[in-house]
């Protein structure tokens, strides 16, 4: 999922899901930006990669069909 934020809010690009979804997001620095990771990212980060690694996560592909079930439980 992809967007931008405009007019204080995230608006979403070519993506809907139900009211209530949560997401989590992150802020991408412009090309030209320089951004720099405090410890505690970087132990966030490295932690999420070792959750990866073990394979503690799921597919994008795992992900959109649960959305997708989800949406067509709810629109049903």
């Amino acid at each position: 999922m992809r967007g931008t934020f405009s007019k204080g809010r995230i608006e979403v690009d070519q993506e809907s899901y139900p009211d209530g979804t949560t997401v989590n997001f992150v802020v991408v620095p412009k090309d030209d930006e320089e951004y720099e990771l405090s410890p505690e990212e970087e132990d966030a980060l490295e932690q999420s990669i070792a959750e990866i690694e073990r394979g503690e996560c799921v597919t994008a592909e795992q992900l959109f069909a649960e959305l997708r079930a989800i949406s067509l439980r709810d629109d049903g």
